[in-house]
Formats: C-alpha cells, structure tokens, sequence
C-alpha cells in the first residue's frame, strides 16, 4: 500500500499541530513515513571485513596473544577482536590457574599428632590456622 508522503503530512499537521507543537509533528511525520514506506533499517556497518574474519579463522582458536597480534593487524581494540571471536566461537579461554597448594587445618592437625607421637587431638580443627602453626612451630 502506498501513501504519498504529503498526504501522512498533511493528516498529521491538520490533527496534532494545534495540540503538541511543531517539534513534536516533525518527529511523528518522520517516525509515519518511514513506517508507512516500508522503509527497511540498515545493518549496523561491521568493523570486520571478510577476509578480517577469514584471517580469523585460519589463526583460530583465538587466545589472548592471538588477539593481541590481530588487533594490531586490523588496527583495532583488543577487547573488539576478542568480542568477534567470542560471537564468532572461535575464542578460547585462558585455563583457570591451579590453586596453590596450601596446608588445610586437617592436614595441619595431623602434622601436629605427627609431632606428639600419634596423641587423638580432634578439637584442635577448630582452632584457627594460624594457632595452628604457631603450636606445630613451638613443638618442632
């Protein structure tokens, strides 16, 4: 269906001008013509060129040194290749580091009973850790 643009503009002003002001009829008239014309918005530009993401693709998985080195490449942020990468599915995550191996209170209390020739001391769980050591220090 096609209205001619002077004719939605027309209707508009007639009705709305007297009520809420010109501003406001130039904005409806604008919002009314692009609805009415079938007038499609465009795709958001992409900073990624079809090679860029054929590149990407051939360097994948994506780490962050990966994206470090294409970032300068592309002349682009960082945090951008990394984001394409990650809606691409080509990222991979840095592998979470392994906890360090620190001595539990159980393992603590053992050291002690250890220390004292096998004595039970199951209260001493309990106590915080730093009593702990300092009691395992003394005894040794």
């Amino acid at each position: 269906m096609k209205i001619k643009k002077r004719t939605i503009i027309q209707i508009a002003t007639s009705i709305i001008s007297p009520l809420l002001g010109l501003d406001f009829l130039v904005d409806l008239c604008d919002t009314l013509i692009s609805i009415l014309t079938d007038n499609k918005r465009k795709k958001p530009m992409s900073n990624y060129t079809t090679k860029m993401i054929a590149l990407m693709d051939d360097r994948s998985p994506i780490t962050r040194t990966v994206a470090d080195d294409l970032a300068s490449e592309f002349g682009l942020p960082v945090r951008s290749v990394i984001s394409k990468a990650v809606l691409l599915g080509l990222y991979q995550k840095p592998q979470a580091k392994a906890s360090s191996s620190r001595t539990t209170k159980a393992e603590m209390v053992q050291a002690i009973e250890n220390a004292l020739q096998g004595e039970s001391l199951e209260g001493l769980e309990g106590a915080s850790m730093r009593s702990l050591s300092a009691l395992l220090m003394s005894i040794q």
